[in-house]
């Protein structure tokens, strides 16, 4: 779901893609109460993003309590990423050695050395807690260059989303 675009198109980078060819990167069945998200680092042009979105101009929120399901994967060709999910304490984490995750599982696999292009890989965790949450790129301090974006748990979701703005 892309909430707050006008009819058109959505410009990422010096790329600009039809809103109604923007996929749904964000999935959610009621009954098992599970999200299935889809996430890619280096989406489009430029190589720090989340799902085309740099510096906080991507959001996934789902509900409190739900099973999380990322499906991750690299299209950087010119370097590895990974996948973290960390608390917002305030500031961005632009320590070398990234904070730990926010919940059991919340990271790709090898995350802190990061995913070369043309693999994809799956990790799950429970959003047990509600707030705000930053997903990061904890690979060599990709933080700092903008490889971040937003987590929300929230308590009054009924379905997982996903926002670029």
């Amino acid at each position: 779901v892309l909430a707050g675009l006008g009819v058109g198109s959505l410009g990422l980078g010096s790329t600009r893609v039809p809103v109604s060819a923007a996929p749904n990167w964000a999935t959610y069945n009621a009954g098992s109460k599970t999200a299935h998200l889809t996430l890619i680092s280096s989406y489009g042009t430029d190589t720090y993003n989340f799902n085309g979105g740099k510096a906080g101009a991507f959001t996934f929120t789902v509900p409190l309590g739900a099973k999380v399901v990322v499906t991750y994967s690299n299209q950087s060709q010119n370097m590895p990423h990974g996948a973290e999910i960390v608390a917002w304490t305030g500031s961005l984490p632009l320590a070398v050695v990234p904070p730990p995750p926010a919940f059991v599982g919340a990271f790709s696999p090898n995350y802190r050395h990061g995913t070369r292009l043309g693999v994809t890989q799956t990790f799950s965790f429970v959003a047990s807690k509600a707030g705000k949450y930053l997903l990061i790129c904890p690979v060599h301090n990709h933080v700092k260059f903008g490889h971040w974006a937003w987590f929300v748990v929230s308590k009054s979701a009924t379905t997982a989303s996903s926002v670029l703005k």
